[in-house]
């Protein structure tokens, strides 16, 4: 991520806010919400014996969710604002741990993890490169029958439609111009393309998998890897 993304991040990072927004996850109804995360849980398997590393953690609502369930989670962000509010949401669960990382560079060793979480995370990696050397490191902290769970990812074929719906709601032309200028920033990723990058890189199985709620399966989709 670039300096753009940082000051993003931190700025949405204020303690105030509906933790809804502040972990990216919008206005969506509470049911729906859980829907997801009963998603996320059911594609990694979770489990007691999970040791599960969320990277691109936000404000920590995940853990939240998984902290009952799993032996022990790190979370990790590349904001400092987003890991000040993740520690804050979450100092009664003694299983969770947060620091600061960026995904190019995690401070883990080898085969650590076997679970791993990345939500809504490597479209904000600026350069098609960078998901490459970041799935490798991925790929060097999961261990054992690891999986990796990359989550809410821009279908590039619904990007013109999900843009077109801007235009929708109504919104100013400050507003549509800053929304249309952070889209112009984020990586939109073909299917296939992505998955079939993404093989050999030390995955028994890359898998295309569909998000649980309609809006998210119309316009992302989900890649689980599979040591």
């Amino acid at each position: 991520m670039g300096t753009y993304w940082e000051d993003h991040w931190d700025s949405v990072a204020t303690p105030h806010r509906d933790l809804r927004f502040v972990s990216g996850w919008g206005d969506r109804p509470f049911q729906d919400l859980l829907a997801s995360l009963s998603d996320i849980a059911k594609k990694l398997d979770l489990g007691r014996d999970t040791v599960l590393l969320d990277i691109g953690c936000g404000a920590g609502l995940a853990e939240i969710a998984f902290a009952p369930w799993v032996e022990e989670i790190v979370a990790a962000d590349y904001s400092q604002a987003m890991v000040g509010l993740a520690r804050a949401h979450t100092l009664r669960y003694p299983n969770i741990h947060v620091l600061r990382s960026t995904l190019l560079q995690l401070p883990f060793r080898d085969g650590v993890f076997n679970r791993v979480l990345g939500n809504s995370v490597i479209q904000y990696l600026g350069d098609p490169g960078r998901v490459v050397e970041a799935v490798r490191e991925l790929e060097r902290v999961t261990g054992g029958d690891g999986k990796v769970l990359l989550s809410l990812i821009p279908d590039a074929a619904r990007r013109k439609e999900f843009l077109a719906g801007y235009k929708q709601l109504g919104l100013t032309g400050e507003e549509l111009g800053r929304k249309i200028e952070e889209n112009r920033r984020i990586l939109w990723f073909g299917r296939d393309q992505l998955s079939s990058a993404l093989e050999g890189m030390g995955f028994s199985h890359v898998r295309v998998r569909e998000p649980v709620d309609p809006f998210q399966k119309k316009y992302y989709f989900d890649i689980l890897l599979e040591r």
